[in-house]
């Protein structure tokens, strides 16, 4: 497969998930939700060029790369959307919710926070939820793949 994204971004993708979640929980540092939500939807605005992460990792990889295995880039496209949506939930209830309600606020925050971390860790150890959540969506029709027809 030529098209995709090589295996080693996208393990470096999910390493700064774990670090940008698991370090701001570690360190209470609400900042961190924020900065983790406009890293991960830079690229889904303005499309991979924007992806910081891969341009810092690129670099550090650069041996890897050329051989390396792909993921489909629609699959990880949903799981940086995911991603971003759980930074968003955790820097709304950080952010929103913690000040009218702050047990309920850092239980949001944090619990979206290291829920994402804890998927992110299991997708480096081989099995990735968003990509099931994906692949089911699709069997079900309920998204369609770029370039598919519908189903009648």
């Amino acid at each position: 497969m030529h098209d995709g994204i090589p295996v080693p971004l996208v393990r470096a993708n999910q390493t700064f998930i774990i670090l940008a979640a698991v370090l701001s929980f570690l360190f209470q540092f609400r900042p961190g939700a924020l900065i983790g939500l406009v890293v991960l939807a830079l690229p889904l605005v303005f499309g991979p060029r924007a992806h910081l992460v891969f341009h810092l990792a690129r670099p550090l990889l650069a041996r890897r790369l050329p051989g390396a295995e792909r993921e489909d880039a629609h699959v990880q496209r949903f799981n940086q959307t995911l991603a971003s949506l759980f930074f968003g939930i955790g820097a709304a209830g950080l952010y929103l919710l913690a000040p009218v309600a702050p047990l309920w606020g850092a239980i949001v925050g944090w619990g979206a926070l290291l829920a994402v971390a804890t998927v992110a860790f299991i997708a480096t150890r081989g099995f990735c939820l968003g990509c099931t959540i994906y692949y089911q969506l699709v069997r079900r029709g309920w998204i369609r793949r770029p370039g598919s027809t519908p189903a009648v």
